[in-house]
């Protein structure tokens, strides 16, 4: 059986958290799906009836929805809180989800005693004055 849950860097702190791999269901939720919607259908109807197609695509919905918020709910880092997601659709909203997450974690206390590793955060060096800094240079 395929591990569902895969350690991967995080892009901003580099600090090690899971992440849930499966992006679609698989053969094991559609035949789950299809034993699920069988005995529902026997337990309601006492024979077997086209009514069941309906509560197995209802289950094939339910599993894939649940695979993708389970997938959602992973990326973001439990350390810094950088969302990959987030900041490919939005930049700044993933910069105040990350200022936001460390201010809460500077002002914890229990974070001071916790088994939480240190992190090396990234930092920008202030350019020399009068300068404007200069945006990152895209790569094609």
């Amino acid at each position: 059986m395929a591990k569902d849950y895969v350690d991967r860097h995080c892009g901003f702190c580099g600090l090690i958290h899971p992440i849930f791999e499966r992006r679609a269901i698989g053969l094991k939720h559609i035949l789950w799906s299809a034993i699920v919607s069988l005995c529902v259908t026997l337990l309601l109807w006492e024979k077997l009836d086209s009514k069941g197609f309906v509560i197995f695509a209802g289950w094939i919905f339910v599993s894939e929805l649940t695979i993708v918020i389970r997938r959602i709910l992973s990326l973001p880092c439990p350390h810094c809180g950088f969302d990959p997601a987030l900041y490919m659709k939005n930049q700044p909203q993933a910069l105040a989800k990350i200022i936001k997450t460390l201010d809460a974690r500077k002002n914890d206390p229990g974070v001071w005693l916790s088994q939480k590793p240190a992190m090396k955060l990234p930092y920008r060096k202030k350019p020399a004055s009068g300068e404007a800094p200069k945006p990152p240079e895209k790569v094609a």
